[in-house]
């Protein structure tokens, strides 16, 4: 299982399937970082509490999300 979270245009795939809190903790660092304002990216845990990983999967907004 996964947890998606949506952030804008941007889709959110927490691949370990984290606590609502975790993913909300995790949304809050990726604010922070450079990441993508749209498309999809995938998400996971560093050692390190206070790093996390992600990586881009689509740029492309195929599912039509609309705010």
């Amino acid at each position: 299982m996964v947890t998606i979270t949506k952030l804008h245009n941007l889709l959110v795939v927490h691949r370990d399937n984290p606590s609502d809190k975790e993913a909300r903790r995790r949304i809050q660092m990726l604010l922070m970082a450079h990441c993508p304002a749209s498309g999809i990216i995938e998400v996971w845990p560093s050692n390190n509490k206070d790093e996390l990983f992600f990586r881009k999967v689509s740029d492309t907004n195929f599912f039509g999300i609309r705010i």
